[in-house]
């Protein structure tokens, strides 16, 4: 017997960190890219939290939609469960001179959000704490199976 249950997106116990907040999204359907597209034409900041292919893979969309992209990664190089720590830098070098902003191995420590939604990440690198001012939000983490 097998019971195909299917998934759901990983979202990181992160505080502020919530789908229902305007221009916070998860990568995983059309609805999703569509609601991505129609808050992109009104946004000039945008981060990624997740440098996995699904990640990279919105990050180039947002970059082509003329945003300001910074792609967010907790693992020391981008793709680290598909290359090795050269290939992920080789990776990163080519993204950078595409105009994308990589930050790996950085902590996320929360999302701060106003009335009109989302507005910053703040996140620790090198052991230097900033905030990122954002005005979208893509999380792309991962996926864990549903069991309800």
């Amino acid at each position: 017997l097998v019971l195909a249950t299917g998934s759901s997106p990983f979202i990181p116990p992160l505080a502020g960190l919530k789908t229902s907040t305007p221009g916070i999204f998860v990568y995983r359907t059309i609805e999703d890219m569509d609601a991505i597209i129609a808050r992109a034409a009104t946004s000039r900041r945008a981060a990624v939290i997740g440098g996995g292919l699904l990640g990279l893979e919105a990050a180039k969309a947002l970059l082509d939609l003329q945003m300001n992209v910074s792609v967010l990664e907790v693992a020391p190089f981008l793709m680290s469960a598909q290359l090795d720590q050269v290939a992920g830098e080789l990776l990163e070098k080519r993204l950078r001179k595409l105009g994308l902003s990589i930050h790996s191995a950085v902590e996320l420590l929360e999302v701060l959000c106003n009335e009109e939604g989302v507005r910053f990440v703040r996140l620790r690198q090198n052991g230097v704490e900033s905030f990122l001012e954002v005005d979208l939000l893509i999380i792309s983490c991962g996926i864990r199976p549903r069991d309800e």
